[in-house]
């Protein structure tokens, strides 16, 4: 398992904060490696969502691309879901989140993500 990253996120041009590092509860229970490609796939997710935030600026969105962001946020959801057995209820309230985001941004209703509602 490799160490978690922490990264400096910009929050606008005047504020700066950083990722919180939540101390764990408990001790992870999981597999010690992960499925094939799973970590890779799982790196090159988490530096694609920074890269993105790093360049993303109000007015810098046209619909194609605000769709493909949220489409991208709801495809997560149902992936992160499958971390442990109650993380789909943990994640519930992405699934409103994105379909918050679609109506106020005028983008037609998600029906092929699976991600939760």
């Amino acid at each position: 398992m490799s160490s978690p990253r922490r990264r400096r996120l910009s929050t606008g041009p005047s504020t700066t904060r950083t990722t919180p590092t939540a101390e764990p509860t408990a001790a992870w229970d999981g597999p010690a490696d992960a499925a094939p490609r799973v970590a890779m796939w799982a790196r090159s997710m988490a530096d694609a969502a920074y890269e993105l935030h790093d360049i993303a600026r109000p007015g810098g969105w046209d619909q194609g691309a605000a769709e493909d962001a949220v489409s991208a946020f709801e495809i997560h959801v149902q992936t992160l879901a499958t971390l442990h057995p109650d993380a789909h209820d943990v994640l519930d309230v992405a699934g409103r989140i994105a379909a918050e985001l679609r109506r106020l941004l005028c983008l037609p209703a998600d029906t092929d993500s699976g991600a939760p509602a």
